[in-house]
Parts: C-alpha cells; structure tokens; sequence
C-alpha cells in the first residue's frame, strides 16, 4: 500500500510560539499559522523541549538549549546535527532538513539554522542561542 503525501488541510493550523519581535512565547494574538511555518514551529517546539515534557508527545524532544553549556568540538555538533534532523523528522509533514551551527565562543552565541523542507514548502528556522542557554531570538520565513 502507496503511503499519501501530506497536504496543507492534513497540517492544518496551530498557534505560533514566536512572537511577532521573534523572542520564544506564545503569541498572544492568537493569530493561527498555516502550511509549512506550522511544520517548522513544530520542529522548534521538539528542539527546545526536553524529552517527556510535552503531555501529548512523550516520546518527542531533544532540548537545544543544553548544547548551549557543553562542549563544541567536531564530532559533538555532528552528533547534535544528526539527533535534530531525526527528531524534526518525526513532525508531520517535514520531509527533510538541513541543519548548520555557527559558533562564536568571544561572543557566547550559538546559532542553529535549519531547512526545512516541507510538503508545503519550504521554512527556514533561525535559533539563536545566548548565555545560560536562553533563547535569543526565533525566526521562522515559510516559502509556499
């Protein structure tokens, strides 16, 4: 039995956990995001949890923010590149991603940027790290 492309009525809508100045947090405008930014906010929401804190997704998380305090080397960020894009996977409707770091320890930043690759299109997903693994800043640009 053929497996069905997911289409933008099976993503359906969800509320963005970016706000509009692009720090993390529910929007409270409550205005619902549709297609491929409902793919990619997916991704962010399992990157930023840790495993077994989403009621509903127990199984689902990876938490970002603890790579903030460890190690950077070579072979560490290859691993955490590896571990995203087959947690972004799970989401429905993400058919692949492409995940890169940029590190600067002068300025204690770490930037995540993924492609994602969607049946809807396409997203790009920013995530910029600070000190004490806070999140600096989400950006999220959908190309449908």
């Amino acid at each position: 039995m053929a497996t069905r492309e997911l289409t933008l009525e099976d993503i359906g809508n969800d509320v963005s956990i970016v706000r509009p100045d692009g720090t993390l947090g529910l929007d409270l405008t409550f205005t619902p995001i549709t297609g491929s930014r409902v793919v990619a906010e997916g991704v962010l929401k399992r990157w930023i949890s840790p495993r077994g804190s989403m009621f509903w997704a127990r199984d689902a998380g990876i938490n970002v923010l603890t790579l903030r305090n460890g190690d950077h080397d070579r072979l560490t960020l290859e691993r955490w590149k590896i571990a995203l894009s087959n947690e972004a996977k799970k989401v429905d409707g993400c058919r692949s991603v492409v995940v890169s770091f940029t590190f600067t320890p002068k300025h204690l930043l770490l930037q995540l940027k993924a492609d994602i690759f969607t049946t809807a299109g396409k997203s790009s997903l920013l995530v910029g790290l600070g000190e004490a693994a806070k999140v600096l800043s989400v950006a999220v640009t959908s190309e449908e």
